[in-house]
């Protein structure tokens, strides 16, 4: 999955080398300063005006899009090679879950600014920036998955959804509210998670596996 347009600015008079400045200096900010941040403070802290800010990124989602675009532009494509992979169930699961918990564990405040920062009382689109790629990937899998085991697809990208909203909220409650991670916690949510695919249909065993 390409993602060179992240660093590109198409607007006229945007340089490519200064938009990657501003988004290194926003990213120091919002780990100094916390996902709570507002642009002002953003801007301050990256020692830039809140205008210029504004005339790069639009606002505050459109500041986290980018963010999203530079930090996790791997993510999808591990993702991707997870959920392409022969391994069983199971395994592809918890190695997929892992890559997305040890980025949380790393990098909280980034994380919780990507997750939950930039929503506001009102706004119809306050899906995280990272979710609708990173969907597409688990449909995917999803679709090969239940088709193999003779299921309607239908409700794959419901189930998807479901996935990382879980996947989301349980991570940032651990982190945010409790402060640490419990041992063994990717193994739980691997339970989970497992428990209500193989109900849905998905077999234990992976594509080509027997």
């Amino acid at each position: 999955m390409a993602h060179g347009s992240a660093g590109v600015s198409n607007k006229k008079g945007h340089s490519p080398e200064r938009r990657n400045e501003l988004l290194l200096a926003a990213v120091r900010a919002i780990r100094k300063l916390g996902a709570q941040a507002t642009m002002s403070e953003i801007a301050i802290e990256a020692r830039c005006s809140k205008p210029v800010f504004y005339d790069y990124f639009g606002d505050k989602r459109g500041l986290s899009k980018a963010i999203t675009d530079k930090m996790l532009g791997d993510l999808e494509n591990v993702f991707e090679v997870l959920l392409d992979s022969n391994k069983d169930t199971r395994e592809t699961v918890r190695s997929a879950i892992d890559v997305f918990v040890s980025f949380a564990a790393k990098e909280p405040e980034l994380y919780r600014f990507l997750v939950q920062g930039t929503l506001s009382p009102g706004t119809v689109n306050n899906l995280p920036p990272m979710l609708p790629s990173i969907a597409v990937v688990i449909v995917k899998y999803l679709e090969r998955e239940l088709t193999k085991s003779g299921h309607d697809i239908e409700p794959a990208e419901t189930i998807a959804v479901a996935i990382l909203g879980m996947v989301f909220s349980t991570t940032e409650w651990w982190l945010v509210v409790r402060g640490y991670l419990p041992d063994n916690y990717v193994e739980h949510l691997t339970d989970l998670v497992c428990g209500g695919l193989y109900g849905c249909g998905v077999q234990p065993t992976a594509l080509g596996s027997v």
